[in-house]
């Protein structure tokens, strides 16, 4: 899956150069960053559905796969730790 970008935006030359494709960081970096954009839009996305920038049924959709994404990771995290855990005790 590639990332692209929002088409009428643009990016400065540090974001234009990302290599989506081969760009990976570890794991407790991923679960940290979902984590602070979850955050992120628990402050602020009632203040925009208020606003009229963002519709409630958005706002829902939009927390319920940020939430979606961190399960994915943390569940990962935790699966390839009791894989260890067990290669370890072996």
């Amino acid at each position: 899956m590639a990332f692209q970008q929002e088409s009428g935006k643009t990016a400065g030359n540090a974001l234009a150069s990302i290599d989506t494709g081969k760009c990976y960081r570890p794991l407790n970096e991923a679960v940290a960053e979902i984590t602070r954009e979850a955050n992120v839009r628990f402050k602020c996305f009632d203040r925009w559905v208020a606003d009229g920038k963002l519709s409630e049924v958005d706002a829902r959709d939009r927390l319920e796969r940020i939430i979606s994404a961190w399960h994915y990771l943390t569940d990962t995290d935790q699966a390839r730790q009791m894989l260890l855990a067990k290669e370890t005790a072996q």
